[in-house]
Protein backbone atom coordinates (compact mmCIF):
# COMPACT_ATOMS: atom_id res chain seq x y z
CA UNK A 1 0.00 0.00 0.00
CA UNK A 2 3.11 1.94 0.68
CA UNK A 3 4.47 1.46 -2.70
CA UNK A 4 0.69 2.80 -4.81
CA UNK A 5 1.40 5.94 -2.49
CA UNK A 6 4.85 6.49 -2.97
CA UNK A 7 4.03 6.32 -7.26
CA UNK A 8 0.96 7.94 -6.72
CA UNK A 9 2.85 11.02 -5.04
CA UNK A 10 6.23 10.65 -7.60
CA UNK A 11 3.26 10.81 -10.66
CA UNK A 12 1.56 13.65 -9.31
CA UNK A 13 4.57 16.13 -8.35
CA UNK A 14 5.46 14.63 -11.42
CA UNK A 15 2.45 16.26 -13.33
CA UNK A 16 3.44 19.88 -11.67
CA UNK A 17 7.06 19.97 -12.92
CA UNK A 18 5.17 20.52 -16.59
CA UNK A 19 3.53 23.51 -15.84
CA UNK A 20 5.67 26.56 -17.09
CA UNK A 21 4.82 30.37 -16.66
CA UNK A 22 6.05 33.15 -18.68
CA UNK A 23 5.57 36.57 -18.66
CA UNK A 24 3.12 38.29 -21.32
CA UNK A 25 4.99 40.42 -22.75
CA UNK A 26 3.37 41.73 -25.98
CA UNK A 27 -0.20 42.06 -27.33
CA UNK A 28 -0.83 42.79 -30.97
CA UNK A 29 -3.97 43.09 -32.42
CA UNK A 30 -5.77 43.88 -35.94
CA UNK A 31 -7.62 46.41 -34.33
CA UNK A 32 -7.33 49.26 -31.88
CA UNK A 33 -10.80 48.09 -30.09
CA UNK A 34 -9.54 44.63 -29.18
CA UNK A 35 -5.88 46.06 -27.76
CA UNK A 36 -7.28 48.48 -25.85
CA UNK A 37 -9.83 45.45 -24.21
CA UNK A 38 -7.49 43.18 -23.72
CA UNK A 39 -4.20 44.96 -22.70
CA UNK A 40 -5.00 45.38 -18.90
CA UNK A 41 -6.29 41.72 -18.61
CA UNK A 42 -3.01 40.62 -20.40
CA UNK A 43 -0.26 42.64 -20.21
CA UNK A 44 2.64 41.72 -17.59
CA UNK A 45 0.40 38.57 -16.52
CA UNK A 46 1.33 35.11 -15.83
CA UNK A 47 0.81 32.72 -18.37
CA UNK A 48 0.52 28.92 -17.15
CA UNK A 49 1.37 26.13 -20.15
CA UNK A 50 0.91 22.78 -19.58
CA UNK A 51 1.83 20.56 -22.58
CA UNK A 52 0.46 16.54 -22.19
CA UNK A 53 1.00 13.76 -24.75
CA UNK A 54 -1.46 15.20 -27.83
CA UNK A 55 -2.96 18.93 -25.78
CA UNK A 56 -1.83 21.33 -24.06
CA UNK A 57 -3.59 23.98 -21.51
CA UNK A 58 -3.20 27.52 -21.38
CA UNK A 59 -4.07 30.10 -18.46
CA UNK A 60 -3.85 33.44 -17.97
CA UNK A 61 -3.41 34.78 -14.53
CA UNK A 62 -6.16 33.62 -12.80
CA UNK A 63 -8.59 32.69 -15.45
CA UNK A 64 -9.99 29.20 -16.43
CA UNK A 65 -7.82 27.04 -18.75
CA UNK A 66 -7.59 26.62 -22.37
CA UNK A 67 -7.23 23.08 -23.73
CA UNK A 68 -5.95 22.43 -27.21
CA UNK A 69 -5.34 19.79 -29.52
CA UNK A 70 -1.97 19.06 -30.67
CA UNK A 71 -1.79 19.91 -34.32
CA UNK A 72 1.51 19.91 -34.98
CA UNK A 73 4.82 19.68 -33.68
CA UNK A 74 4.88 22.35 -30.68
CA UNK A 75 1.80 23.55 -32.08
CA UNK A 76 -1.65 23.44 -30.37
CA UNK A 77 -5.30 24.66 -31.96
CA UNK A 78 -9.21 24.98 -31.35
CA UNK A 79 -12.21 25.87 -33.31
CA UNK A 80 -15.42 26.95 -32.22
CA UNK A 81 -18.32 28.75 -32.87
CA UNK A 82 -20.61 31.33 -31.51
CA UNK A 83 -24.06 30.15 -30.30
CA UNK A 84 -25.56 31.66 -34.04
CA UNK A 85 -22.88 29.64 -35.78
CA UNK A 86 -22.27 32.97 -37.86
CA UNK A 87 -18.31 33.24 -36.17
CA UNK A 88 -15.25 30.77 -36.18
CA UNK A 89 -12.71 31.33 -33.32
CA UNK A 90 -9.16 29.83 -33.43
CA UNK A 91 -7.18 29.43 -31.02
CA UNK A 92 -3.58 28.55 -31.58
CA UNK A 93 -0.97 28.33 -29.04
CA UNK A 94 3.22 28.06 -30.37
CA UNK A 95 5.51 26.74 -28.43
CA UNK A 96 9.39 27.84 -28.36
CA UNK A 97 11.65 25.59 -27.04
CA UNK A 98 15.45 25.42 -26.59
CA UNK A 99 17.29 22.18 -25.21
CA UNK A 100 13.73 20.71 -24.51
CA UNK A 101 13.03 23.89 -22.10
CA UNK A 102 10.17 25.98 -23.12
CA UNK A 103 11.77 29.57 -23.80
CA UNK A 104 8.47 32.03 -25.04
CA UNK A 105 4.93 31.66 -26.39
CA UNK A 106 2.63 33.00 -28.52
CA UNK A 107 -1.29 32.80 -28.02
CA UNK A 108 -3.39 33.94 -31.13
CA UNK A 109 -6.99 34.44 -31.02
CA UNK A 110 -8.59 34.42 -34.62
CA UNK A 111 -12.22 35.41 -35.29
CA UNK A 112 -13.88 35.27 -38.74
CA UNK A 113 -17.42 36.15 -39.93
CA UNK A 114 -18.83 33.01 -41.39
CA UNK A 115 -21.94 35.29 -43.34
CA UNK A 116 -22.35 38.96 -44.82
CA UNK A 117 -18.42 41.00 -45.07
CA UNK A 118 -16.58 37.70 -43.96
CA UNK A 119 -14.39 39.60 -41.50
CA UNK A 120 -11.42 38.63 -39.83
CA UNK A 121 -9.59 40.28 -36.60
CA UNK A 122 -7.04 38.87 -34.23
CA UNK A 123 -5.30 39.18 -30.82
CA UNK A 124 -1.61 38.11 -30.49
CA UNK A 125 0.08 37.62 -27.21
CA UNK A 126 3.88 36.95 -26.67
CA UNK A 127 4.95 35.61 -23.57
CA UNK A 128 8.76 34.95 -22.36
CA UNK A 129 10.37 33.18 -19.04
CA UNK A 130 11.04 35.61 -16.94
Amino acid sequence: MKTIRIILLLSLSTLSLHAQKLKITALDASIQRLYDERAPYTLGKIMTIEVFDNSASMTIGTDKPMFLKKSSDNTYTNISKNESGTETYTYTLKLHTSLAVLTSAEFTWNVQENKGAYRTAYWKLTAKRF
